[in-house]
C-alpha cells in the first residue's frame, strides 16, 4: 500500500517534527489498510493557527489540531504541483483525502500526545466528527485501537 504524505513546516523551529508525523500517519494509513491517499500536513506556530482556527473553525483561539477534508469539486491551480512544491496532482493515482494542520508548540504546551493528534486528524479526513455522543464515542473507540497498535513494541 503506497500513500502521498507531505509534511510542511512553516518556522524553521517546527522542522524538527517533521519526521515523528510523517512516520505516525504511515503507521495509521497502514493500521487502516489505506492506500493510495494523499495528505498534507502543515505545522504551524501558534499565532498561525489561531488565524486558521478563527477564520474557518469560527473560534479565536489556538487548537492542537484541524483537519480540511478535500472538495470533490475542487479546482486546482496548476501551479501548485510543481516538482519544487511537492503537492499531489488530483489527476495522479492517489486520492488527495485533504490537509490537516498541527500546531506542535500548543500540543507540547498542553501535554498532548501526537500520536493522538495525528490519528484524529486522519479519522476526521476519514469521515470521523464528534457532533454528538454517539460520534464521538465511535470516534474515540477507533483512536483507541489505533492508539494500542501505534505503541506496540514492534514500532517503538
Amino acid at each position: 500500500m503506497m500513500n502521498r504524505i507531505a509534511v510542511f513546516s512553516s518556522r524553521k523551529k517546527l522542522k524538527k517534527y517533521e519526521r515523528q508525523i510523517l512516520a505516525l500517519a504511515q503507521r495509521v494509513f497502514f493500521f487502516l489498510r489505506k492506500g493510495n491517499v494523499a495528505v498534507e500536513f502543515f505545522l504551524l506556530d501558534e499565532s498561525q493557527m489561531r488565524r486558521i482556527n478563527r477564520r474557518f473553525g469560527k473560534k479565536d483561539k489556538v487548537t492542537n489540531v484541524l483537519s480540511f477534508v478535500e472538495p470533490k469539486d475542487f479546482i486546482y491551480p496548476p501551479e501548485l504541483f510543481s516538482k519544487k512544491v511537492g503537492r499531489v496532482n488530483p489527476a495522479s493515482r492517489f486520492k488527495r483525502a485533504g490537509e490537516i494542520y498541527l500546531c506542535p508548540d500548543f500540543i507540547v504546551k498542553k501535554k498532548q500526545s501526537f500520536e493522538l493528534m495525528v490519528v484524529h486528524g486522519i479519522l476526521h479526513l476519514l469521515g470521523y466528527g464528534h457532533r454528538n455522543r454517539k460520534e464521538r464515542a465511535r470516534m474515540e473507540r477507533k483512536e483507541e485501537k489505533i492508539l494500542k497498535f501505534l505503541t506496540e513494541k514492534r514500532f517503538s
